[in-house]
């Protein structure tokens, strides 16, 4: 089949421009804000458009079990982990993804090609989105202390490890990271791996670390405003160009409508 968009428009600029994110630009997304700072809504806002795009297969890990739960009856569940209770689930959502890159890699080098351009339902566009990624890795990193894990049985490092070679891989192979958290920190992603963040939007915060990041050069005027910033309001930066946004707004009723439209139950 021919290609199809997968350009998501999240929202108006300061001056009232739309505010577009395209997936099939290759580069990934890393996107924080605190509690009630609108970052649950820009993600609802996301994925629900791309849940009508059948050139795109929604992957990933959720600790929360909520973000992803609509999705219970798209293409590929066995790409998807939900809750906390078995975190085991993420690691075999995550090596079933390496192995899925590894093997489009594979057939590029069979044909000689170095990436995947055109995203079809037969070769779509994987999102992989990791909820709340520091949540996850300080539950993995808990588990492993209750249960005395050696260094080989470690669950944290490995979710960290797979996470971090999609990141630095999988781009070239229509796969795209996004890593949501509350905040971001050095230990949850380190500097090789917040490099391979093409995309970096935040909304309110009120640590100027988190802030500094996603973005180290942001200016010393536009940090001091990030704890005021209202619901909604965010800040990107795309490989060049800066933006003030508002995210358009939908509920969480509304998001599982919109993405069970597209993916009902016994579809």
């Amino acid at each position: 089949m021919t290609e199809r968009a997968s350009k998501v428009l999240l929202g108006r600029t300061e001056v009232g421009a739309d505010f577009f994110l395209d997936f099939s630009a290759a580069w990934h997304t890393a996107i924080q804000g605190q509690s009630r700072s609108g970052k649950s809504v820009l993600t609802y806002v996301a994925l629900s458009q791309l849940a009508a795009m059948r050139n795109v297969i929604i992957a990933g890990c959720d600790p929360t079990g909520i973000l992803l739960n609509p999705f219970a009856w798209a293409p590929r569940s066995d790409l998807r982990a939900l809750g906390a209770g078995d975190l085991n689930a993420h690691i075999d959502v995550l090596a079933a993804l390496l192995s899925l890159m590894q093997a489009r890699i594979d057939a590029l080098l069979a044909k000689d090609l170095d990436k995947i351009e055109t995203f079809t339902e037969e070769t779509p566009l994987v999102v992989v989105v990791m909820e709340e990624y520091p949540g996850l890795l300080s539950a993995a990193s808990s588990h492993d202390k209750a249960t005395g894990a050696r260094a080989a049985d470690a669950v944290a490092p490995r979710i960290a490890s797979a996470v971090g070679r999609l990141a630095r891989e999988s781009a070239k192979v229509g796969f795209r990271l996004v890593l949501l958290a509350q905040r971001f920190s050095s230990q949850a992603v380190d500097t090789d791996t917040r490099s391979q963040f093409g995309a970096r939007i935040s909304l309110r915060l009120d640590n100027a670390d988190a802030v500094r990041m996603l973005h180290d050069s942001v200016s010393q005027e536009l940090l001091q405003q990030f704890p005021d910033f209202l619901p909604g309001v965010a800040y990107a930066e795309l490989p060049g160009s800066k933006s003030l946004f508002r995210t358009d707004v939908i509920d969480y009723s509304e998001y599982v409508r919109r993405v069970r439209h597209f993916h009902p139950q016994g579809a």
